[in-house]
């Protein structure tokens, strides 16, 4: 493994992903930027976990190894204060060998606030917002359920 790749073994690790701070694994020290590799070592269960979407624009690799999270859960009964909702809120980088299992994303609906501050609005289980990034070898399961001017209403089961 190179100086900018790290592995990740639990959702405390993965909740850190590109966000700068420095992480302590078996003594060494790493420090979570949004442009570096990582790699998944273990499953993840998120379940009783209401996720956060990472707020960092990642641009560096996930690689699941075959590895898979689940219970990825994102819901609210108010508007969300921010416009891009999934795994990740803006991803450019590439994504592979992951398997997402019983994703559940249900958002009433998005804040005008939110909508106007980033000027674009989305929802995926991988991403909210991707920019010239690359999904590939990787699966979703589970549902995403939108209500908002700019989604409309939208149903995915997957």
């Amino acid at each position: 493994m190179n100086a900018a790749s790290f592995y990740i073994y639990n959702k405390e690790q993965l909740a850190k992903i590109g966000s700068g701070e420095t992480v302590t694994i078996d003594g060494i020290d790493y420090e979570y930027n949004p442009d570096a590799n990582y790699k998944l070592m273990a499953n993840i269960d998120l379940t009783g976990k209401q996720w956060l979407p990472i707020p960092y624009e990642i641009k560096g690799i996930i690689n699941g190894d075959g590895y898979r999270i689940s219970n990825l859960t994102i819901t609210s009964d108010e508007a969300m204060n921010i416009a891009e909702i999934g795994l990740f809120r803006s991803f450019s980088g590439i994504i592979e060998n992951l398997e997402l299992e019983n994703v559940r994303i249900e958002i009433l609906s998005i804040d005008e606030e939110a909508e106007s501050l980033s000027g674009y609005t989305g929802i995926g289980a991988f991403a909210g917002f991707m920019k010239e990034g690359t999904i590939r070898n990787c699966t979703v399961s589970g549902i995403i359920k939108a209500t908002s001017d700019k989604l409309k209403d939208l149903t995915f089961n997957y």
